[in-house]
């Protein structure tokens, strides 16, 4: 047969055999655009049984995106007074080609510069291929218990469109640590006072009398835990079992806002009073004591020296 003819695109081959007619079969590919052929993938023959393998050179590179433009990637910050330096970061958006340059400065709020922070201003250049940088601007430390304070850093260039269309500022605050540790130190002494308050406080007159009877050694306020009773301990419940009952008589400081209590306990108190005054004028009258000088001694200090104590 005739030699195979190529043409553009297709290949006709053609046979001359006499018992077998002429067939003509034409091959086209799909038209291939000049300017992108040599970025279309070229997949080299394999094996049946191997996976096709596409060179580096077939994968097409990022379009032409433009210069971009730069904005602050957050648009506020929160900071520690005792940080030293609080860094921000720009970000190029929407394409890396050339070189941008933007200008930053600091401008206060009811922070100050030169006492809150340090005033600062510069350029940051972005050459070709860089999409982000830092700037760092000093915090200054001082000891003086104070509210949080702000300032703003802000963006200017020569020419708007270098600038994104948001993020153009941030608001940096400061957090005051002095007032912050204060503050941790009540909220200590809150919650030491509503633990004490859980562990010793009872609701029912079952579990004041259960705690006025048992003997302990108290709880720990800082963790919470239950001490183990000392000799000491077991003493001093022995001669103060008596008190401890009848304390647990009165009602829980829960109820009706601590009325009931309040009540029975200045019945309780009137009551030894009188107690302590009657004994006291029966000694009076063994010893030979006068009213008067018994009332100062006795009855007086016998009543208001352990409020003294107490």
């Amino acid at each position: 047969g005739k030699p195979a003819a190529t043409g553009a695109g297709y290949a006709v081959s053609e046979h001359s055999d006499a018992d077998t007619p002429a067939v003509g079969v034409h091959t086209r590919a799909p038209p291939v655009d000049a300017s992108r052929q040599q970025h279309v993938a070229q997949v080299a023959p394999e094996p049946a049984d191997s996976v096709p393998v596409v060179h580096a050179r077939d994968v097409p590179p990022p379009p032409g995106s433009g210069p971009g433009a730069i904005q602050f990637e957050e648009s506020a910050v929160m900071c520690e007074e005792a940080i030293g330096k609080v860094k921000l970061a720009l970000v190029r958006t929407g394409g890396a080609d050339g070189t941008l340059t933007v200008k930053y400065a600091t401008r206060d709020g009811t922070a100050v510069a030169g006492v809150d922070y340090v005033a600062c201003s510069g350029l940051v250049t972005f050459a070709p291929g860089e999409i982000r940088k830092e700037i760092a601007i000093e915090i200054v430390d001082d000891d003086q218990p104070e509210p949080d304070t702000t300032f703003v850093v802000e963006l200017s260039a020569e020419s708007s469109i270098v600038l994104a269309s948001r993020n153009r500022s941030c608001s940096i605050t400061i957090l005051d640590d002095d007032s912050w540790q204060e503050r941790m130190l009540r909220l200590q002494t809150q919650l030491r006072n509503a633990l004490a308050h859980t562990l010793y406080s009872s609701t029912t007159w079952s579990d004041r009398l259960r705690d006025a009877i048992e003997l302990s050694g108290g709880v720990d306020e800082e963790t919470g835990e239950e001490i183990p009773p000392t000799t000491f301990d077991a003493v001093m419940h022995a001669l103060s079992l008596f008190w401890k009952v009848q304390f647990a008589l009165v009602p829980p400081e829960t109820w009706l806002m601590g009325w009931p209590a309040f009540v029975v306990s200045l019945g309780f108190v009137g009551l030894w009073t009188a107690v302590v005054g009657e004994i006291a004028s029966l000694f009076g009258c063994i010893v030979g004591l006068g009213d008067f000088v018994t009332a100062l001694t006795l009855v007086a200090l016998g009543t208001s020296l352990p409020d003294t104590f107490a």
